[in-house]
């Protein structure tokens, strides 16, 4: 009911799922060679049971109990009365499937650790990854996309379109010959390790790896064409007159799913977004290199450089946007009503009217919306980091550990423009150049055997002692912030005193020619793109970062020798200790908003508030 709040959830998704696994290994020392072998094989099961609105569901509005029908009056009328009178504004029910999938994994692996001299260890590994790709059960499932002419041309109104006709189309598993998987298995998956730990002198280790993996593939495909939704009719004369109600809301019946008896002419109007069936499994270089070296007072560091490249990362290719060469014809062109070819044969996406926008029928299967090519392994990420840290053992009741890493994470993950021959290059949204975390833990020196009440009064020692105290402090850079995507970049729009209400500068010149948000002595740095465009500016800056803030946890332990076996441990923490909110997201990024460049810290932070917990734990 509009207007009106509801009590639980109206939807739920549950997977029954069932998992086999086996994994057999064994381990064989033979000299200064230590050979370890196993298999990892896992068979899976599950179904996925989304309902949606299986009974249906009915929005109430003003609308049929307002004094006016045409007129939006906002002081008549009531959700509620509509409810009472029977009359929905809208409604749906859903006839959705439940695919029941298979997937079969089984990687066979063998590794040898030789001990060649004293000084030098070298690990040597190898895997394979046999990535059997899924399966559903009655091959309710898609598989590629056609370039066919499309059957459905043949009921275009040849004497208004002469000789038109539209290619392409979804295809189906298991069906005209297609396999029952929507893309192929991979077994190129072998996949080699090596790690060598040389001791330098009796103070300082290097250690170097490098290994491939591969990132186990999670897509099942899609299944378009065998859901389908039943919209409820509220009326056929502009909202004058109730078409149906509650009694009866559906009475020409539910709509049947056609499966794949449609061939190519299955989801007409919609968006059949399909996966790649050349799809294969990602893989992952991971290399380190560094050196480990014992220093004075109980101290060791480490410095090391770490870092990883994936290779066929999985992306989704705008698969149905409007060719260059069109996009030259401009807005007012492209807008353009132009008769429809499809007028009453396509009842979904608007294209069943008598006119359609030209750019519509410019599209390259003008008879479907916007839709994607899922699963092209054409993504790559790129991390470097040097990784350096400081530990000090026990002593004295204090151990401490510090941790700094400078790093640089680089995706092609997106495609700026759905005409992009490949993705474009920008940092990650979890890049974080900076992050340094220090960790302190002393226990204080009271009790039996310290320095403070170590007396024979047992009752007092014991109370006085056992106590430990941890505080971790974590400072790292925040979040690259992210450009607007329809806008050119003119200059650079760092602020040296930015506030929350202005993060960077402001200024705009608006499609028309109008300046907007300047402040005095600056010079506009956006200028809002035209439409039909491509962008060019990067999705994210790499010179300007979302806000963060430190963080601080801090942990008090009290420890109780109960008897000779048994001890207990009582704890208290408070994770952000001094309770900062963190708004970390990006701020206004409509460039004609007056709100352009400010951060509303009335959404919600970011962090977690101060969260203090108790703990208690017996060791026996």
């Amino acid at each position: 009911m509009n207007s009106y709040g509801f009590l639980g959830s109206n939807s739920f998704l549950f997977e029954p799922t069932n998992v086999f696994s086996m994994a057999p290994n064994v381990a064989l020392v033979r000299g200064s060679h230590t050979i370890k072998a196993g298999l990892d094989f896992r068979l899976t099961r599950f179904t996925q049971q989304q309902p949606n609105f299986a009974a249906s569901r009915l929005d109430f509005d003003r609308g049929f109990t307002r004094q006016n029908y045409l007129v939006q009056d906002a002081l008549s009328g009531n959700g509620v009365a509509s409810l009472l009178l029977g009359f929905p504004a809208s409604g749906v029910i859903d006839n959705n499937v439940f695919p029941y999938y298979q997937s079969q994994y089984a990687a066979p692996w063998i590794q040898d650790d030789y001990k060649i001299t004293r000084k030098l260890t070298l690990n040597l590994g190898l895997r394979l990854d046999l990535n059997f790709a899924p399966t559903e059960r009655f091959n309710r499932a898609n598989y590629g996309f056609s370039n066919e002419i499309n059957p459905f041309s043949s009921r275009v109104n040849k004497t208004l379109f002469p000789n038109y006709q539209v290619r392409g189309g979804i295809g189906f598993a298991g069906a005209n010959g297609a396999p029952r998987s929507p893309y192929g298995n991979d077994f190129k998956t072998l996949q080699p390790r090596i790690g060598v730990a040389y001791q330098l002198n009796t103070k300082t280790v290097l250690r170097a790896g490098y290994g491939l993996f591969f990132v186990a593939p999670v897509s099942r495909g899609y299944t378009n064409g065998f859901s389908i939704q039943t919209p409820y009719v509220a009326s056929i004369d502009a909202g004058r007159t109730p078409a149906n109600n509650i009694a009866n809301p559906f009475p020409q019946g539910v709509l049947q799913p056609p499966g794949s008896s449609l061939g190519l002419e299955t989801f007409l109007g919609q968006s059949p977004t399909f996966t790649d069936p050349s799809f294969r499994t990602p893989r992952v270089h991971q290399m380190s290199f560094g050196f480990q070296r014992q220093l004075q007072f109980g101290l060791n560091a480490d410095v090391s450089y770490v870092g990883s490249r994936t290779r066929r990362a999985a992306v989704a290719l705008p698969y149905n946007e409007l060719p260059v060469e069109a996009l030259a014809l401009g807005a007012t062109v492209l807008n353009q009503s132009v008769p429809n070819p499809f007028q009453g044969l396509i009842n979904a996406g608007g294209l069943g009217a008598a006119t359609v926008p030209r750019q519509q029928l410019l599209r390259p299967f003008p008879q479907f919306g916007s839709f994607s090519m899922a699963d092209r392994n054409d993504g790559s990420i790129w991390y470097n980091s040097l990784q350096a840290s400081v530990d000090k053992r026990y002593s004295h009741g204090l151990s401490f550990i510090a941790a700094y890493t400078l790093s640089k994470n680089i995706e092609a993950m997106s495609y700026l423009n759905g005409q992009d021959a490949a993705p474009t290059r920008t940092l990650t949204a979890w890049d974080r150049p900076h992050r340094l975390t220090i960790a302190p833990m002393y226990e204080l020196p009271f009790g039996p055997g310290r320095r403070f009440l170590n007396s024979n009064h047992k009752a007092l020692s014991r109370l006085a002692g056992g106590w430990q105290t941890v505080v971790t402090s974590t400072f790292t850079s925040g979040a690259p912030m992210s450009i607007p995507g329809n806008v050119y970049l003119l200059g650079d729009p760092r602020l040296e005193n930015a506030t929350w209400d202005r993060l960077f500068k402001t200024g705009v010149i608006d499609v028309n020619g109008a300046v907007r948000n300047v402040q005095p002595g600056e010079n506009p740095v956006f200028q809002v793109r035209p439409a039909f465009t491509l962008r060019t500016t990067p999705l994210r800056y790499g010179n300007l970062r979302n806000r963060w803030g430190n963080s601080y946890d801090f942990s008090v332990l009290k420890k109780v020798a109960i008897t000779e076996n048994m001890r207990a441990q009582f704890r208290v923490e408070a994770f952000n200790l001094f309770n900062t909110p963190i708004f970390s997201a990006n701020p206004d990024l409509t460039p004609t908003s007056v709100n352009f460049g400010r951060i509303f810290r009335d959404n919600g932070q970011s962090n977690s508030p101060r969260i203090v917990q108790l703990g208690f734990r017996l060791e026996f």
